[in-house]
């Protein structure tokens, strides 16, 4: 995007120390396009949002450090995991710095980080500082007591299940042995 920049030669720097014990000199070359590494990006938080079990809001801003994001624009690498497991979900972003996590489970408490790059050249930042949220939870539903009250359909109908399998599950020769007698 702005080739002048940028030299398209390769730059050697001579690097010598010298103390009491002596002096040593070692050259390194490098390209400054291949150097460009940004800051982590800050200010990163996780949200709730609100009457969603499996949703986290994530926003942050692009590094202080960074000239301008509008010349020099940066693409984010977002990777979160809940706390119970050791493998990262990861999300590439164009320029947005904001994302909304969809599969989070519900109830389990998330570490997020974020990093940034230059969209054309360089190498990925540091992760950002790591930052942790929960998924919204639902605030319990108080259920009046009274012994009229049906219990729920749902409830009727894993009665029912329960009561099948107990009826389904033992074979001829133990309903025999429970009961006594030929069947």
């Amino acid at each position: 995007q702005f080739p002048e920049v940028f030299s398209s030669y390769p730059y050697r720097v001579n690097v010598t120390a010298v103390n009491a014990l002596g002096k040593a000199s070692t050259t390194i070359t490098f390209e400054e396009f291949n150097i460009v590494k940004p800051d982590p990006p800050e200010k990163v938080v996780a949200t709730p949002i609100p009457s969603n079990v499996c949703r986290l809001e994530v926003t942050w801003n692009s590094p202080s450090t960074w000239p301008d994001v509008d010349i020099f624009p940066l693409k984010y690498f977002l990777r979160y995991r809940p706390l119970i497991r050791d493998q990262w979900q990861h999300v590439e972003l164009s320029d947005s710095t904001a994302h909304t996590i969809t599969d989070a489970y519900a109830g389990k408490e998330y570490i997020i980080q974020v990093a940034t790059k230059d969209t054309e050249i360089g190498t990925w930042s540091d992760w950002s500082v790591a930052v942790h949220a929960t998924p919204w939870m639902e605030e319990p539903k108080q259920i009046p007591s009274t012994t009229e009250q049906e219990p729920p359909l749902a409830l009727n109908y894993l009665v029912v299940l329960r009561r099948v399998r107990i009826l389904l599950v033992p074979a001829p020769a133990i309903l025999f042995t429970l009961f006594g007698e030929h069947i």
